[in-house]
């Protein structure tokens, strides 16, 4: 059974730890219960020990056959989209894994961290908490979990700050966010704060839309969301199904946009309830044909520029007598990825291409063959080379 943080101390069993603290514990809401724990270093050992069977009643979790709630999600999505979590458990994760060779998934990010995740401080790299890092070969270090405490801090751990600033790069260029069942709470004030710095003004929202899954009346959830809502330009609904990524699934910023600004009223085209998921993969057939088109021709055209950029830096490493920059070297395998037509791998292979790496060239460089790179990282989205205040984004896109 999945807890809510009002019976979590209950459903885990918390109760022996918690009683000879105070009785009234084990009735009370877990976020208020942990916060009080955290303010007094004498409960650092009883702590630990709450984290750990936390920790390992999550760890346990294993999702059902039939479809869920976290397939329709996932298969409804894109790779250009970004699912971003506070919860710990490995439902969406075990889903992810399930779907993620049949169709293109959208990334994920845990912002309070997940029992299934790790990561690779050396190469910022995350994966299933049992697997290895494909760069460096250690084995992934498992991820913190962010307990609930009222002064979060969220740039304290590397792993964290990634993931939220990887959250924060994708809302400051978002036109749709769907909020699904999050209700912002009290304990969770900076995270809304950072949430709200990345949206921006809402002067400069003006024509962004904001879509509410939850079973809250309109009057509360526009109470909770008002600092993210401008004017209309809003959505509320009590289930997935009648949500825009549901009737419209991988065209749902498409649709949106045809409707509204183009006048194209355009028939919905729902997502079908099916207890099977083989069923509900081939559903999604035709819509993946018209991707796979247009990637194969997306990628098509970026090989002949990746080319050209791998052959600048082999030159220049023999004039320097210097190594290829570790994330370069990767560059011959996505350009024969692309001759296979195995696109899958591409989006995460190309975000781990740093450009910094190549800075101690910089003055090595003539200006020419500067300007050449310059163009071209700019032609495949990455930073110029002297741009300083990147460093943190190519962290966190990396993972």
């Amino acid at each position: 059974m999945l807890p809510l943080m009002n019976n979590l101390i209950q459903i885990v069993g918390l109760q022996d730890l918690l009683d000879p603290i105070d009785s009234s514990f084990k009735d009370r809401n877990f976020e208020e219960v942990y916060d009080i724990l955290y303010k007094k270093q004498e409960y650092a050992d009883i702590r630990q020990e709450i984290e750990q069977s936390v920790y390992s009643y999550f760890a346990n979790f294993l999702i059902p056959k039939d479809p869920t709630i976290y397939d329709y999600i996932l298969l409804s999505l894109r790779d250009k989209d970004l699912i971003a979590t506070f919860n710990w458990d490995p439902l969406l994760v075990q889903a992810y894994r399930r779907n993620v060779n049949y169709i293109d998934l959208p990334h994920l990010v845990f912002l309070h961290g997940n029992v299934t995740v790790g990561y690779c401080k050396d190469d910022r790299f995350k994966g299933n908490i049992f697997s290895a890092c494909p760069h460096c070969g250690k084995k992934l270090a498992p991820t913190p979990l962010l307990y609930p405490i009222t002064e979060k801090n969220y740039a304290e751990d590397e792993f964290i700050s990634a993931e939220w600033k990887t959250l924060q790069n994708y809302l400051e260029n978002a036109f749709m966010i769907t909020i699904f069942g999050y209700s912002a709470p009290s304990s969770d004030y900076e995270a809304k704060k950072m949430l709200k710095k990345a949206w921006g003004d809402l002067k400069d929202r003006k024509m962004e839309e904001i879509e509410i899954i939850d079973i809250k009346t309109e009057e509360e959830l526009r109470n909770l969301w008002k600092d993210f809502i401008f004017s209309h330009h809003w959505k509320s609904h009590l289930n997935f199904f009648e949500s825009w990524i549901a009737r419209h699934p991988r065209r749902t910023y498409e649709a949106y946009f045809s409707q509204v600004f183009e006048a194209k009223f355009i028939p919905d085209n729902p997502v079908p309830k099916s207890n099977d998921l083989d069923i509900l993969r081939n559903w999604f057939a035709d819509l993946i044909q018209v991707e796979l088109i247009h990637k194969e021709k997306m990628f098509n055209d970026l090989s002949p520029v990746l080319i050209e950029l791998y052959e600048i830096i082999e030159d220049y490493a023999k004039n320097i007598k210097a190594s290829i920059p570790k994330s370069f070297q990767q560059i011959p395998h996505i350009i024969d990825l692309i001759q296979a037509k195995k696109y899958r791998e591409l989006p995460s292979l190309l975000r781990f291409i740093n450009p910094l790496e190549l800075e101690s060239w910089g003055n090595q460089m003539g200006i020419s063959e500067k300007q050449r790179i310059t163009k071209i990282f700019s032609d495949l989205g990455f930073p110029d080379l002297e741009d300083k205040n990147d460093k943190d984004n190519i962290k966190s896109t990396r993972l």
